[in-house]
C-alpha cells in the first residue's frame, strides 16, 4: 500500500496519494517512511503545519532516520526558521554523512541562505560522487556553473545531463531555457523548454512536485579518490565523456557564447533561486514557493 502511495506521490496524482498514505498510517501510526512521505505532500501542497506536525511525529518516533530529518530540514527553511533547518541537515549528515538528499539540499541552503558557493559545490561534487545520476544535485550544480561561475560550457553538460535523467525536470528545463538564450543556440528549443516548465508548475499548482531520482551507478567512482579538484574534474570529464559518445553518434554539435548569466532555478528540489532575473517579457515568472522531495522520497 505504501508503494502505492509513493508511486501516486510521483505521479503526481496528490488527491490518490493522500488517500493512499492516510490508509497506510491508519494501518501502522508509526510507519516514519510513510509519515516523511505524507509530509512531503502536505508541503508541496502548501499545508505547511500539518507538514511539520508529520515531520516532527516521524522524527519523534525515528530521531535517526536521515530522510525526515533532512524533509523537515527543508521545511524549516520553507518557513524561514533558518538555524532549525542547518541544525536537521547537519544532525541528517551526522547519522549518515553520504546521504544524497541531504547533500543536495543542504548545499543548496549554503548557496542561497550562506552565500557560500564553494561548499555548495564540494556538497554537490560529493553526492554525484555517490550518485552520477541524482537528477536534482546534476540540476543545482549546474545552476551553480551557469550563474556563479560563469561556466556555461559545463553547465550546458550538466543540464542535457539532467534531462536524459528526468525529461520533466522544471528546474532543468527552466535554467537550460536560459542557458540556451544566453549562448545563442537553439532559442526555439528554449522557449519549448520554457513553455513546457510552465505547464507542468501549473499542472502541479499549489505545489510544484520535482523528481525523485532513485537510480544505480553506471560509472564506477575511484572511492579512495578524495581530493576535491580531483574528484570536480572527474565529475566534468565524465559528463563531457558521456555527451561526446551521444554526440558522435548523432552529428550533434555545441558552440559557446557566453552573454551573462541570469540566476536560475536551484532544484534543491524544488527551489527556486532568490535572486532570479526578471524573465521573458510579457510572460509571468513562476510562483516562487519552497517545494521539495529531498529526504522525503523515502
Amino acid at each position: 500500500l505504501y508503494a502505492e502511495a509513493e508511486a501516486a506521490h510521483h505521479d503526481g496524482d496528490f488527491a490518490a496519494a493522500s488517500r493512499l498514505y492516510e490508509e497506510v498510517l491508519s494501518l501502522d501510526g508509526e510507519y516514519v517512511k510513510a509519515l516523511s512521505g505524507y509530509a512531503m505532500l502536505m508541503r508541496m501542497r502548501g499545508q505547511l503545519q500539518e507538514a511539520e506536525a508529520l515531520y516532527q511525529e516521524a522524527i519523534r518516533i525515528d530521531g535517526n532516520c536521515p530522510d525526515a530529518l533532512c524533509g523537515y530540514g527543508l521545511l524549516l527553511r520553507t518557513i524561514n526558521r533558518h538555524d532549525e533547518a542547518e541544525a536537521m541537515y547537519q544532525r541528517a549528515l551526522a547519522i549518515d554523512e553520504d546521504h544524497v538528499n541531504t547533500l543536495c539540499s543542504y548545499g543548496a541552503f549554503m548557496h542561497t541562505l550562506k552565500n557560500d558557493p564553494d561548499e555548495a559545490e564540494r556538497m554537490y561534487l560529493k553526492a554525484l560522487k555517490i550518485d552520477p545520476h541524482h537528477v536534482d544535485s546534476i540540476c543545482n550544480y549546474a545552476a551553480l556553473k551557469h550563474v556563479v561561475r560563469k561556466d556555461l560550457t559545463t553547465a550546458e553538460v550538466l543540464y542535457r545531463m539532467g534531462l536524459e535523467e528526468n525529461p520533466d525536470h522544471v528546474g532543468i528545463l527552466y535554467n537550460y531555457s536560459s542557458l540556451l538564450e544566453e549562448m545563442d543556440l537553439d532559442t526555439d528549443r528554449a522557449q519549448e523548454m520554457y513553455d513546457k516548465a510552465m505547464r507542468l508548475i501549473e499542472v502541479h499548482s499549489p505545489g510544484l512536485m520535482e523528481s525523485e531520482t532513485e537510480s544505480g551507478s553506471e560509472d564506477e567512482w575511484d572511492e579512495e579518490d578524495d581530493d576535491e579538484d580531483q574528484l570536480q574534474d572527474e565529475v566534468a570529464m565524465n559528463m563531457v565523456a558521456r555527451l561526446q559518445l551521444e554526440e558522435a553518434a548523432g552529428g550533434g554539435e555545441r558552440h559557446e557564447k557566453s552573454n551573462g548569466a541570469r540566476a536560475g532555478w536551484e532544484s534543491e528540489h524544488g527551489e527556486p533561486w532568490e535572486g532570479r532575473g526578471a524573465g521573458r517579457a510579457g510572460e509571468r515568472e513562476p510562483q516562487h514557493r519552497m517545494r521539495s522531495d529531498a529526504g522525503d522520497s523515502g
